[in-house]
């Protein structure tokens, strides 16, 4: 097989799949990306088992026939398609040898049996619907920065996404804090999955629209999302989700109105003398009085005043500074409302200025001491 690539379109599509590739792995073979010939195309796979992802570019096949595959170290090819001196790169597979020419260079390294690669699922079909990325993307990336990353802990490490209705609802949680956001999007269809937040960052930067792929039945398995020149397809992770509806505040006993700009540059300062484990600071909140502060041994102490509107029972809050920042970086808006229910319980915050979706945030209070 000898393909003629575009330099800049064969650096781009690496750059979409390399991400997906784990850094270390007991499977080699997944270091690898797999090249597929179509007519007048080459599809690049990469997989890390959970999800597969595959971008179509256009290439000359100047030899070789349709549906040829290859295998090769998807890193190495990456790294010396942004070195070579060259706009088009000449890439020749024989014997289970790759040949990359250059101007002055000449590039040989061995490939893999591609019958050895994973085998990729097809995009599923019981349920198929399309969405516009641009609009559909942000109600991910505001809640699923919220999972956790680490995924020993099962359906905590995933995104629930579920529609019923006229509403789509999606939800993440890493038992310290969960986002919450809520649209009506009109999706015929009702279902209840939870998904690799992975899947979806893959697609961060990608604009038009996307068709869902999703497989129903009593155990579910697999999921897709289709675009022009890509496909995700990938697992979905197994529940159950954490019952969350439960723990949503319904009551409260003070609300905090307050500027998110001056509210972010207070913590960030206040925060600089934080305990480095716990990054515990803590809000006194009374009518007429918010401050915020921390003292820690060893380190210092700070204390400041923040301009802000509060009514309710007088109270003393302590909570992670770095979760604060992360969920006040994910809310619109100039301002934020974060309501209380005791110094003990979870805190709600939302945007100040409500619109046609519903979005927030609990956050875990840390203990005093």
């Amino acid at each position: 097989m000898e393909i003629v690539f575009n330099r800049d379109e064969l650096i781009s599509a690496l750059n979409f799949v390399i991400p997906l590739i784990p850094p270390k792995s007991s499977f080699t073979i997944l270091q690898n990306i797999l090249l597929r010939s179509e007519t007048g195309k080459i599809v690049i796979s990469g997989t890390d088992l959970d999800v597969f992802v595959e971008k179509l570019i256009t290439a000359e096949i100047t030899q070789g026939t349709e549906g040829e595959k290859a295998v090769l170290p998807g890193k190495k090819l990456l790294a010396i398609a942004k070195e070579i001196e060259v706009d088009r790169v000449n890439l020749r597979i024989a014997e289970q040898i790759a040949t990359i020419m250059g101007i002055r260079s000449n590039f040989t390294f061995p490939t893999i049996d591609p019958s050895e690669y994973p085998e990729i699922p097809p995009l599923p079909d019981d349920i198929k619907f399309d969405v516009g990325w641009d609009e559909f993307w942000p109600l991910i990336r505001n809640v699923s920065f919220v999972s956790s990353r680490d995924y020993t802990k099962g359906a905590m490490s995933g995104v629930l996404l579920s529609s019923k209705g006229d509403s789509l609802r999606v939800v993440a949680t890493d038992g310290v804090k969960l986002g919450y956001i809520e649209k009506k999007v009109g999706i015929e269809h009702e279902f209840e999955l939870i998904l690799p937040p992975k899947a979806f960052e893959l697609l961060s930067g990608y604009t038009g629209k996307i068709t869902f792929g999703l497989q129903c039945g009593e155990n579910p398995k697999l999921f897709g999302l289709k675009g022009e020149d890509i496909q995700i397809t990938g697992r979905l992770i197994q529940g159950p989700f954490p019952s969350f509806e439960g723990v949503i505040p319904k009551d409260f006993v003070g609300e905090l109105k307050i500027d998110k700009k001056n509210f972010e540059s207070t913590l960030r300062r206040v925060a600089l003398f934080a305990n480095t484990t716990t990054r515990a600071v803590y809000l006194d909140v009374a009518p007429g009085l918010i401050n915020m502060n921390v003292s820690t041994p060893n380190v210092g102490a700070a204390r400041e005043e923040i301009e802000a509107g509060y009514e309710g029972d007088e109270m003393k809050v302590g909570f992670n500074a770095v979760y604060m920042l992360e969920i006040l970086k994910h809310i619109g808006g100039d301002s934020v409302n974060i309501r209380f229910t005791s110094a003990a319980s979870a805190m709600k915050i939302e945007p100040g200025e409500k619109g046609d979706i519903e979005l927030f945030y609990l956050l875990m209070p840390v203990r005093m001491g």
